[in-house]
């Protein structure tokens, strides 16, 4: 964990929870056992970025793009972990509900980034 700490975001603690925990668990699903995570948040222009990082499988540009279709598909973990393909769908929804926005960046066999962006409370 990196970043800053004791930071405030304006959205739904239990929204939050979800959004952080179905990421972080799809980082571990697609890292291997010597694979690294890293969180790091960033408070910068009255919001703040968390970034989930990780070192694991990646995916390629055509994955990414697909990845908030309707359509039920689903990858494999590394250890032939089973999801649905609908986490990401809904992690999207969540952030989009309290006024955030979902980016995901990815190399095939070096990880992804997904940077979740929400706002501040104001002042």
């Amino acid at each position: 964990n990196e970043g800053s700490t004791g930071v405030n975001v304006y959205a739904d603690p239990a929204a939050l929870q979800t959004i952080i925990r179905n990421i972080i668990s799809n980082a571990i699903k697609f890292c291997n056992a010597h694979d690294k995570i890293t969180i790091t948040t960033i408070v910068q222009n009255r919001a703040v970025h968390i970034e989930i990082e990780d070192t694991g499988l990646g995916m390629t540009p055509a994955q990414v793009s697909g990845l908030f279709l309707m359509e039920k598909r689903s990858r494999k973990g590394t250890s032939g972990e089973k999801g649905t393909g609908l986490g990401l769908v809904l992690v999207k929804d969540l952030v989009e509900l309290n006024k955030g926005q979902l980016k995901i960046e990815s190399v095939i066999n070096q990880g992804t980034k997904v940077i979740i962006t929400l706002p501040t409370p104001s002042n």
